[in-house]
């Protein structure tokens, strides 16, 4: 659940899957940012697109990466790197959205593979002096950072993965499983959250642990 393997069920023993599809949701999420870009008229063949990852190497993060690579070839986006983000601690993983934005201003998309990165970029965006929409962001999971960010400006969209449906699904295929056989793949999210008016109800239910 939450996170495939990069070969699916060829690399990984399981009953099912309960999950979005990591690189469709990443692609989905790329073209709505290349979109944004395309309507503010920014030249996308001299775009760069900088990609923070917590684990670079980590499953979810290659699988999101090549999800965004394929939307870049087409828009004609050739420009990319993947940040390493140092890790599972914000402080850390700000600290390094920030000194790369401030290192490389040729900068036009930033991007979060994951929730801790994504929660970081605005306040990685307003520690380089950044005015929202200067840089197009989005990223992962629906974090309360990450939907500030977006009713401030600074995060364009985020991918809902639906994690609550991910641990109640899978309790639930366990009990079907046992009872009847039935070992169904879910998918459970890949949304795009990519205004303040979507955000109300996960704002709602977020203390209570269900968004």
């Amino acid at each position: 659940m939450n996170n495939d393997d990069s070969e699916g069920a060829v690399g990984n023993p399981r009953l099912c899957y309960i999950g979005q599809s990591e690189k469709a949701a990443a692609y989905r999420l790329a073209r709505r940012l290349f979109d944004e870009a395309k309507a503010k008229g920014i030249d996308l063949s001299k775009a760069h697109v900088a990609m923070a990852a917590e684990v670079p190497g980590a499953n979810y993060a290659k699988i999101r990466a090549s999800g965004i690579l394929e939307a870049m070839k087409e828009y004609g986006i050739t420009s990319y790197e993947i940040i390493d983000a140092g890790g599972l601690e914000m402080t850390t993983v700000e600290a390094r959205e920030t000194a790369y934005l401030l290192a490389h201003p040729e900068t036009t998309f930033l991007i979060g593979l994951g929730g801790i990165c994504t929660d970081r970029l605005t306040a990685s965006l307003k520690a380089a002096g950044k005015q929202p929409g200067e840089i197009i962001a989005g990223g992962f999971d629906t974090t309360p950072d990450t939907l500030a960010g977006i009713k401030e400006g600074y995060v364009t969209a985020t991918i809902d993965q639906q994690q609550y449906l991910q641990g109640y699904f899978a309790v639930y295929v366990l009990y079907l499983y046992n009872k009847y056989g039935f070992t169904p793949n879910i998918d459970t999210g890949g949304y795009l959250v990519d205004s303040p008016e979507k955000i109300a109800l996960i704002e709602k239910l977020s203390p209570e642990h269900i968004r």
